[in-house]
């Protein structure tokens, strides 16, 4: 059996187009067996490439523990002796919950110098017990400390705000003064600059905010590195993140575009990077399956499946005194197993537990909460997850927004401000599903609504959206989501389905809510509403969202005409809310229908009650409300997809606004 990486990241390389260079190979072969590795690669001219491999599980331990004992490679370089040292720690494993190694690739050395970072246990990230993990991990790595580099890490710590803390702590043992790398997680995208000012580097905080801030447009997270020396040290780390790396991300292309406007990316490593993200499977592969995958694989049993998954992990700015700066990206592979075998039933597990009856106000609450809590460190909210086309941010930004600031509720408010800011801090006329994707009528009519609600309609950013906005709007004042060589220059190949360039009610209705276009789509809903008072939407599977959006929309009209539509489509919510039994299945369906029955004169406050009831059943304990706002994507093939927001985002903020509105006017107790 093959006795280090080097086997699997020639194979892996290979299969993904990339010759392995034998500086990376000389790398590898210093590295033990384990399938889970990643590469660190600069973006610039630079061609070096850098390996780490990560230890995790009980198994991956003992691969570890054995390769360095049958190589003896401790005994060969003064940096691996702390590795094994820290390995030879009997509670190594609750120190640091996974270990990176890293070697820098650097021919002149003939074993490349380690440097090792550890997570730390997720408890001990955090607070007061942040102080002592570190020094634990030094101390059982044999490393002390200078008393000026113990003092800078307590300010550090100290300069955390709440909820911040040092997921991973390193140690670059082959780097001239031994540097010691904090990793700082989840400051708030507004407070890196305070950071600094308490850590001690008060000087670097106004351009790294800056910094920042410009790639918050385009990033879901960013973690900061400081190095310690002596003392803490002028050079700064930006570890951004986009999505989730189990899953392919197109969103990573807007990220290598701002860094490649910048001068940071060649377009050559734009271009190899977004093919990385793939699965490498047996049966799907050009050269035969390694033996040392085939002998892990039956280790773990017949009954399971393995392949490799290659990812993007995130890329890295440096940001030294004099302003210069450079940037890398890691990207990696790992083993992934999954049992055939069915798993066996546990009857506990469908017992129901008995629903907890929480005041309005307290679920109103915890709904915000919840919200808050489920954007990105960045300010964005994420929904609709699994299509090539990736996750959605703009559009369901700007949808949730709209509804915090419909809530009169402050922290959202603030939260909607923020929001505006990273879409109009996008760069092209309009907005869309995400900045991958084009711009479209139905998401550039939230933004737009957005900043009309913010006072914000002024800005060049917004008046350049609404110039986008009316080149949709047909003669009859209908409104078409796409128009017709949208997706010419970008996806030439693409198959469209023709309808996406018709009109379609639900982003019709929509632009009928921005009060600057809304005169000739008010119009046309209108004159296209169904017989039994509804609006057919074209995106939605089910007509209440594009009844709602319409009736609220013409409700703000002093038009007689527009009145009668609306009480039209207040009695259609009406009679389904008694007649439609379906509705405790999906309370993004039963908020809409709440909301526009609450529009009818004389509606029967008991039954709004009794469904607010419903409602307020079907809400998780953390605030969220389970994702049912499906859409029915229509594809170029005449087939039609659909696709629910998995993560709960937009039902939420949807059932959100709608029990402020009944509370507002005082349906609610």
């Amino acid at each position: 059996m093959e006795q280090s990486l080097q086997t699997v990241l020639d194979f892996v390389l290979r299969e993904q187009g990339w010759e392995p260079s034998p500086n990376l190979t000389r790398l590898a072969s210093h590295l033990p067996p384990i399938t889970c590795a990643g590469l660190e690669l600069h973006l610039g001219q630079d061609k070096r490439i850098d390996l780490q491999q990560r230890v995790k599980t009980p198994l991956e331990w003992q691969r570890l523990q054995r390769f360095l004992r049958t190589t003896r490679i401790p005994d060969q370089h003064p940096s691996w002796m702390f590795l094994a040292r820290f390995c030879g720690q009997c509670d190594a494993r609750e120190i640091a919950s996974e270990l990176w190694l890293e070697l820098d690739d650097d021919p002149a050395q003939s074993l490349p110098p380690l440097s090792l970072f550890a997570r730390l246990a997720e408890g001990d990230c955090v607070n007061g017990s942040a102080e002592a993990a570190i020094l634990r991990f030094l101390s059982a790595c044999g490393v002390e400390l200078s008393r000026s580099a113990y003092d800078a890490i307590k300010r550090c710590l100290a300069g955390c705000p709440e909820g911040a803390g040092v997921p991973f702590v390193g140690m670059m043992f082959g780097r001239m003064r031994t540097p010691l790398c904090l990793v700082i997680d989840k400051i708030p995208a507004t407070g890196f600059g305070d950071f600094l000012e308490q850590a001690g580097l008060g000087h670097r905080a106004t351009m790294v905010q800056r910094q920042v801030d410009a790639l918050f447009v385009d990033a879901d997270r960013i973690r900061l590195i400081l190095t310690i020396t002596d003392h803490l040290e002028d050079v700064l780390g930006l570890e951004c993140f986009v999505g989730d790396p189990t899953v392919r991300e197109p969103r990573w292309s807007q990220l290598f575009d701002h860094l490649a406007r910048t001068g940071l990316c060649t377009p050559d490593a734009h271009r190899r990077l977004l093919s990385w993200p793939k699965q490498i499977l047996p049966h799907q592969a050009q050269q035969d399956w390694p033996g040392i995958l085939i002998a892990q694989s039956l280790g773990e049993g017949p009954e399971n499946l393995s392949w490799i998954d290659c990812r993007i992990s995130h890329v890295k700015l440096s940001l030294r005194g004099d302003g210069c700066r450079a940037a890398k990206v890691y990207i990696g592979f790992r083993q992934e197993t999954c049992s055939l075998k069915k798993p066996s039933e546990d009857p506990k597990q469908f017992a129901s537990s008995p629903q907890q009856v929480v005041p309005r106000d307290e679920m109103i609450r915890r709904a915000a909460d919840a919200l808050l809590q489920a954007r990105t460190q960045a300010g964005w909210w994420l929904d609709y997850s699994g299509f090539s086309e990736g996750i959605s941010d703009e559009w369901v930004t700007a949808y949730v927004a709209n509804a915090c600031c419909e809530t009169g509720i402050p922290q959202l408010q603030a939260a909607a401000i923020r929001a505006w800011s990273l879409l109009s801090g996008r760069s092209r006329d309009g907005w869309g599903w995400n900045f991958v994707q084009p711009a479209d009528a139905d998401s550039t009519a939230w933004a737009l609504r957005l900043a009309h609600a913010l006072g914000r309609l002024h800005d060049p950013r917004a008046q350049q959206g609404l110039g986008f906005l009316k080149r949709h709007i047909g003669a009859d004042g209908s409104a078409a989501t796409y128009l017709e060589d949208s997706h010419a220059t970008d996806f030439p190949d693409l198959a469209i389905n023709p309808a996406w360039h018709h009109a379609h009610l639900c982003v019709t209705a929509a632009l009928a809510g921005l009060a600057p276009v809304a005169e000739m789509p008010r119009a046309y809903l209108q004159k296209n509403q169904a017989e039994d008072g509804a609006w057919r939407g074209y995106w939605w599977a089910d007509d209440a969202y594009a009844t709602a959006t319409a009736a609220l929309a013409l409700s703000a009209s002093a038009d007689p005409a527009a009145a009668k539509s609306v009480m039209r489509a207040a009695h259609y919510a009406h009679k389904r809310l008694e007649h439609d039994q379906a509705l405790s299945e999906n309370p993004f369906v039963l908020a809409l229908l709440l909301r526009t029955a609450l529009l009818l004169d004389g509606a029967d406050a008991r039954l709004l009650q009794q469904r607010c009831s419903i409602l307020a059943a079907s809400c998780h304990p953390n605030g969220m409300w389970p994702g049912s706002a499906t859409l029915r994507i229509p594809s170029g093939k005449g087939a039609s997809k659909d696709a629910m927001d998995q993560n709960g985002i937009f039902t939420t903020a949807t059932v959100l606004v709608t029990l402020t509105s009944l509370r507002k006017a005082g349906v609610l107790p």
